[in-house]
């Protein structure tokens, strides 16, 4: 259950991650860069991450957030319009 979130690369490079939680700040973030071992994620947060090709997830959520326009809220502040962006997990399947 190690804690690997906004780091490109673990630490420790495994074939199999257990309840750990690599989420990254942007969409599409590459884990593992120029690496393409395939490895196995089982109950693992892999939010906004690409995993190397062949990879295996089991009961792991695996999305990229997305700005879900039309869920905005927008509040007029002396004339001037403020938007509070909302936004969204999209599923990787």
């Amino acid at each position: 259950m190690a804690n690997y979130s906004h780091m490109p690369t673990p630490p420790v490079i495994e074939d199999t991650y257990t309840s750990d939680n690599f989420t990254q700040a942007v969409a599409n973030t590459r884990i593992f860069p120029g690496d393409d071992t395939p490895r196995t994620f089982i109950r693992c947060n892999l939010v906004n991450c690409d995993l190397p090709p062949g990879s295996t997830k089991i009961d792991s959520m695996h999305g990229h957030l997305v700005r879900d326009v039309a869920s905005d809220v927008k509040v007029v502040v002396d004339g001037t319009t403020i938007t509070e962006e909302a936004w969204k997990i999209e599923k990787v399947v």
